[in-house]
């Protein structure tokens, strides 16, 4: 079904090369007017851990406004909806603009921003209808690892450079004055990035006649997209129980606002570090083995919040080493999981069933969102510790432990039993080792 309609070879890889250039363009606009950059700005207005549990949930429910966008990209086509989309992104972004050049603080001020980032959120997610369709329509055909590795290496450039930008220039101030310049950059990065994709070329939206809601009925009755919902649903249910607390983590911990920022860039280090290696296994051997391996990694992982000091050296010490591997985990499941979902999604149902990804996503990370604020703003009033630990450090590495939950959904996706197994990459590859080390003269396993 991949390579139906496929577009020219000479047209999809100049579209290929304007999409990752309008990527890049968006990469530098998310860095500098969302994620870490909007929880720091409601911060820095006085924002609680209830209000940090807001902005998330809210923001999470934001793929809802896929349904517009359903049902007017088989009127507008996939470009000039991610397009005018984009640009229309200016509008709420332009209202933070005027919230931090006010430098304002207080609940009225903390709910205003709320509301902007919430509607920005919206219209993004009401454009990005188009993203997964489109990165469909160019990869369609062809190996997908190496246009993705070729893509994300230059993003993660990206959020190497702008974060740590971003993070001297807020490290001199934390004021909500702060914050209007990057939210100045992000304004103009958007309105470019919309005039940037008008050269992407796409193939027809099929689309039909068909009701909305008949058409999300029968992609849902797929059986490869159910099962990836199941994954996505419980990942960004289990993502979303410590994601947003990070920053106040680091922060309570003794990390300025400007070291804050420089995390992100650590984390697009370790994302850089693995990304042509996880490309080419997944080509060659499938996404299974790296979804494996990262939902291990990341839960694991979660036992360093267990370790988290305080004071500046030591918590950039712990960051810088807990971000690295934080991107390098993260990287490989992202890695792993796109092929998988991009051959899950018949190009009959192209639109609807990257939909149904995003409310499955949305409503995982909204009842994360939901649970995961209740339970650490509990513990942040009440105060909780076991021993020398905060009740919050434990919390924070329990729910990072639930990835390894995900494992029965892993193993429902297309063709997992198709696909090598980590364990027997794992065994080749040290076996080579061992070979080359002189530590054992067996030959190694061929990989099935």
């Amino acid at each position: 079904m991949d390579n139906i309609d496929a577009l020219p070879v000479e047209q999809r890889r100049r579209g290929q090369s304007a999409f990752i250039r309008s990527a890049v363009i968006l990469t530098i606009f998310g860095n500098c007017a969302q994620g870490t950059i909007g929880q720091l700005f409601i911060l820095a207005m006085g924002a609680t851990p209830f209000h940090i549990a807001m902005l998330s949930s809210l923001t999470r429910l934001a793929p809802l406004a896929q349904l517009a966008g359903l049902r007017i990209i088989g009127r507008t086509g996939k470009i000039r909806l991610l397009g005018a989309g984009t640009a229309m992104m200016g509008v709420p972004l332009l209202f933070l603009v005027i919230l931090a050049a006010g430098g304002w603080y207080g609940t009225a001020a903390i709910m205003a921003g709320i509301f902007a980032y919430t509607a920005l959120s919206f219209i993004g997610s009401g454009a990005n209808t188009a993203w997964w369709p489109l990165l469909q329509d160019l990869t369609a055909g062809e190996p997908k690892g190496l246009f993705f590795a070729r893509m994300r290496t230059r993003l993660r450039a990206v959020e190497l450079v702008v974060p740590m930008l971003v993070g001297v220039y807020l490290g001199r101030s934390s004021t909500p004055r702060s914050f209007l310049l990057p939210f100045a950059v992000g304004l103009a990065t958007a309105l470019t990035a919309s005039l940037l994709l008008r050269s992407v070329p796409e193939r027809q939206i099929a689309s039909g006649q068909t009701p909305l809601l008949t058409r999300l009925r029968l992609a849902s009755r797929v059986q490869s997209v159910r099962s990836y919902l199941l994954l996505i649903a419980q990942f960004s249910f289990t993502s979303a129980l410590f994601g947003p607390f990070m920053v106040l983590m680091l922060r309570d911990h003794g990390l300025p606002n400007g070291w804050i920022v420089w995390m992100d860039a650590i984390a697009a280090i370790g994302n850089v570090a693995g990304v042509n290696m996880w490309a080419k296994t997944v080509d060659y051997y499938g996404g299974r083995h790296a979804i494996s391996i990262t939902l291990v990694g990341m839960s694991l992982l979660g036992l360093g919040w267990l370790l988290m000091p305080t004071g500046l050296a030591g918590m950039a010490v712990w960051g810088v080493g807990f971000y690295m591997l934080w991107g390098f985990f993260q990287g490989g499941f992202l890695m792993g999981r796109t092929p998988v979902m991009l051959d899950a999604i018949p190009v009959q149902f192209q639109a609807d069933g990257f939909a149904l990804i995003s409310f499955a996503a949305a409503a995982g990370g909204a009842l994360g969102s939901f649970a995961g604020g209740g339970a650490f703003a509990w513990l942040t009033r009440h105060t909780v510790s076991l021993g020398s630990m905060d009740g919050r450090m434990i919390y924070m590495a329990a729910s990072q432990l639930l990835f390894l939950a995900l494992w029965p959904a892993k193993r429902r996706l297309i063709d997992h039993d198709q696909q090598t197994a980590a364990r027997f990459l794992i065994t080749v590859a040290w076996k080579r080792i061992s070979r080359r080390l002189g530590l054992s003269k067996q030959e190694p396993t061929q990989i099935p």
